[in-house]
């Protein structure tokens, strides 16, 4: 069963440096997966990878759980592009329930790459040398004796693939890494029980470079420093130059270094803020399409994007930049027809079938017993009048009045006589009075 549990353990590390190491050859090597952001652990050592980090710092991030490999990923730094704009983090987290090629980024550098409000994005990202520290240190944690190792390392200018000590026979035996990012070994790496060092390491980095720390010191109080660091690799850049800083930028150009082209001068990021996406300025001056989800904006039906003009019910194109108004119904209710009152008084023409009358004399169509008359029995004065005018007639009568076009504008009911037109516009009209078998009509004309 231990021979199992030791083989098991064996397959792990092996495979975990597998992952990583295609990680840092010359040869580049891209992750992508999906980008997302949580609060970081800025101002402590909260991670999982137990790794302090200042107070303000949001240049970290969290390690998807296949490729986080037991801590194998913590304390190496990560280069990650997004169309909006790239950033470098060091590994400080896991993120537990990410996929392979996800990474979650703190809250405060999020928005270099993308907007919040984008949620989850996608991202490419390729493992890449920390800031060069002056030397790799390491931490002793409390308890830690020779009955019991436990030591972190930090600081290293690529991530730790393994790390063995020397035994006095002088071979080299591998110290197993724990998932909070700790190299322990239960029994302790002291073969002489009365003391706990000095000891000699040898680290092995992501890039496949061994190192050998000597004389190294044991101190559980301080942090203890190796005096060794990993080497820079030697690689050309993308213009060929060794050693080189051109890369590759959103423009799919390499710029920078000794090219003499300013990254990212050959393309534009679009309106939404983002490069090599095809978000626009729509005709309502709103940024859609691309990554924002936005929809663009319709055209009415006078062509204008986003306006206000409509078809009405007589399918005339209006409002908005037309400048025409809605239609009306005629006096037969049909919208926008041309039936109106003739002379007669009756709604003729359009889609009445009856014939237009413009001669009075002819109008001899009767409803019941009534018949349309001219009327010299009623008294209009004045006639013509500005503001209103009195109509007289004998006994009781109804009364309306009717613009030229049959609209119907005041009626009611008097007797002897009557004061109207303080409602009516300038122009002419026809008042229609009923009484006894007749209907008489008459012109009255506002100034």
């Amino acid at each position: 069963m231990k021979k199992i549990k030791v083989l098991l353990s064996i397959l792990f590390i092996l495979f975990s440096q597998i992952i990583i190491a295609q990680i840092t050859s010359c040869e580049e090597v891209w992750f992508e997966g999906e980008g997302t952001q949580y609060g970081g652990v800025a101002g402590g050592s909260g991670g999982h990878c137990g790794i302090p980090i200042a107070a303000g710092d949001i240049y970290h991030c969290a390690m998807n759980h296949e490729q986080y490999a037991s801590s194998n990923a913590c304390d190496a730094c990560i280069r990650l592009l997004r169309p909006k704009g790239e950033v470098t983090l060091k590994v400080a987290d896991e993120c537990p329930k990410c996929k392979f090629g996800d990474i979650d980024l703190t809250t405060g550098v999020y928005p270099q790459i993308a907007k919040l409000k984008d949620g989850r994005v996608s991202i490419k990202w390729q493992y890449v040398p920390c800031p060069l520290a002056n030397d790799i240190t390491l931490l002793f944690a409390l308890g830690s004796g020779p009955y019991y190792f436990k030591v972190q390392v930090r600081d290293a200018f690529y991530g730790i693939a393994k790390l063995e000590y020397r035994k006095l026979d002088g071979t080299y035996e591998s110290i197993s890494r724990v998932v909070y990012n700790y190299f322990v070994t239960s029994s302790g790496i002291d073969e002489d029980k009365s003391k706990a060092g000095p000891y000699t390491f040898r680290f092995t980095s992501f890039t496949g470079e061994v190192i050998e720390a000597t004389d190294v010191v044991f101190n559980t109080t301080n942090l203890v420093h190796t005096g060794v660091q990993f080497s820079k690799l030697n690689c050309t850049d993308c213009a060929g130059e060794l050693n080189g800083t051109a890369q590759v930028d959103f423009c799919n150009v390499c710029s920078g270094g000794n090219t003499g082209i300013i990254p990212n001068t050959d393309c534009e990021k679009d309106c939404a803020g983002y490069w090599n996406e095809n978000a626009y300025v729509d005709g309502c001056g709103r940024c859609v399409a691309g990554t924002t989800g936005a929809t663009p904006c319709d055209n009415d039906c006078n062509g204008d994007p986003g306006g206000l003009a409509y078809f009405d019910q007589c399918a005339t194109c209006i409002g908005g930049n037309t400048g025409l108004i809605k239609c009306i119904k005629d006096c037969n209710n049909d919208w926008g027809g041309s039936a109106t009152i003739d002379s007669c008084g009756i709604c003729a023409g359009g889609n009445t079938s009856r014939i237009f009358q413009i001669d009075n004399n002819a109008c001899m169509i009767t409803t019941g017993l009534l018949g349309i008359v001219e009327a010299n029995a009623i008294k209009l004065s004045p006639n013509s009048f500005q503001d209103q005018i009195t109509i007289d007639f004998s006994g009781s009568f109804e009364y309306q009045v009717y613009s030229t076009i049959g609209v119907e504008t005041e009626k009611g009911s008097a007797y002897n006589s009557v004061i109207l037109g303080q409602n009516l516009s300038a122009g002419n009209y026809f008042i229609y009075i009923k009484s006894e078998n007749n209907i008489l009509k008459k012109n009255i004309i506002k100034l």
